[in-house]
């Protein structure tokens, strides 16, 4: 994600894991940097350029949904 928008990146999957925090992966690339935001998805409809919006955790918290604490 980058400046609100999809980007492509090739990465590794390392690992998963389903516990009270939610569903969290693993991964790996070249192209990470330190504390940069990623998005997963195996929606169809993804597609690079496609503007995204954070969620909150308050938001999220309200929602039923998880995120991370950042």
């Amino acid at each position: 994600m980058e400046e609100d928008r999809l980007r492509p990146m090739t990465i590794e999957g390392v690992g998963e894991s389903h516990g009270e925090a939610g569903y969290r992966v693993l991964v790996r690339s070249l192209e990470l940097r330190a504390g940069q935001r990623i998005i997963t998805t195996q929606l169809p409809q993804a597609m690079s350029g496609l503007r995204v919006a954070l969620i909150t955790d308050r938001v999220a918290m309200h929602d039923g949904l998880a995120t991370d604490a950042g």
